[in-house]
């Protein structure tokens, strides 16, 4: 584990009680109710009967050889270690255990068994759920196709008492009818996600211990190639000057571009230069716009005609022309 991380212990009980003389019932008590991991908790145990002959520490529900922690005779005043002993608990006179150094594969269940002088028994039942403070996301995936897949962001795991916020990018996550969040706001939907939520996602949580933030996760959005352009957007172009036309389309990855000139194919670029048309070059230049992790292609047509000096040409855009003879 890093440095930067630790564990949440959030502590809850259940008794369990046969034949109790007392009329207070034993419990125990987590001090403090909750512990970062690598922190020291107390198992502090109350109101145990004063004819004890002898109580017992176990891993687990059932007091079994296998999962004793630590036991403690009254009459010999012995105290044995078992097998589940790591070295970093400790049995006090009056039953407690103290857990210290507190790691993950100590949550679950604890068992402390109380034996009474005239030879029954019962025992405490406590649980420990060992938490993250520290929260970590996963999900479906680290890219999408935008429109296609549905990503789930996931921040882990599930805390007791904890209120969830997302952001994307270092803001609030945008407003958008595809994007749900689960009961508790632990899961992040994205059906059939679009582009403006690509980009670095957070989860941060708050609970009786403070404020933590997970580490960033980074999803990344394929979408395009959308409608290409062709500029400049004239149409008609002087003999004996050059001819430069640039095809653009927004797309990620970057689109694959070609040309096809009156059907023939010209050109695996970008843009097209011709050095000094004549008429020959008139006719249809045909953009082919593709993206290969996207699956989609596109294109754009555009007619080019090559007139002469004599003619001097204002116009729209690919429309009508306005010609006045020199």
């Amino acid at each position: 584990m890093g440095p930067g991380s630790a564990r949440w212990i959030s502590v809850t009980s259940v008794l369990t009680i046969w034949n109790i003389p007392s009329a207070a019932a034993p419990a125990i008590e987590a001090v403090p109710p909750t512990v970062l991991e690598g922190k020291n908790v107390l198992l502090l145990a109350h109101n145990l009967p004063d004819n004890l002959s002898a109580y017992h520490w176990f891993k687990g529900k059932e007091p079994l050889d296998k999962d004793l922690i630590i036991m403690h005779e009254i009459k010999s005043q012995e105290t044995k270690q078992g097998k589940l002993h790591s070295g970093r608990e400790t049995l006090y006179p009056n039953g407690s255990l103290m857990l210290q150094n507190v790691t993950l594969k100590q949550s679950g269940i604890y068992n402390l068994n109380i034996h009474l002088k005239r030879g029954d028994s019962f025992p405490c039942i406590h649980t420990l759920e060992t938490q993250l403070s520290k929260p970590s996301i996963r999900s479906n995936g680290t890219t999408a196709v935008e429109g296609q897949d549905t990503v789930e962001i996931t921040c882990d795991p599930p805390f007791l008492k904890t209120t969830y916020t997302w952001r994307l990018n270092g803001k609030e996550l945008p407003g958008d009818t595809n994007v749900s969040l689960s009961q508790g706001n632990t899961t992040l939907t994205l059906l059939k996600v679009s582009r403006h939520l690509k980009g670095r996602y957070e989860c941060k949580v708050q609970n009786p211990l403070g404020v933590f933030r997970s580490n960033p996760f980074t999803l990344d959005v394929f979408y395009g190639p959308d409608n290409p352009q062709i500029f400049p957007p004239d149409k008609y172009f002087e003999e004996g000057k050059n001819l430069w036309l640039s095809c653009q389309a927004t797309s990620h990855p970057k689109a694959q571009y070609s040309w096809n000139v009156n059907g023939e194919h010209w050109s695996s670029r970008q843009d097209i230069f011709i050095h000094k048309v004549n008429m020959s070059n008139s006719g249809l230049y045909t953009c082919h716009v593709n993206n290969p992790t996207t699956g989609r292609n596109d294109f754009k047509v555009k007619e080019i005609t090559i007139v002469g000096k004599w003619l001097l040409v204002t116009s729209e855009p690919d429309s009508g022309v306005q010609s006045n003879f020199l």
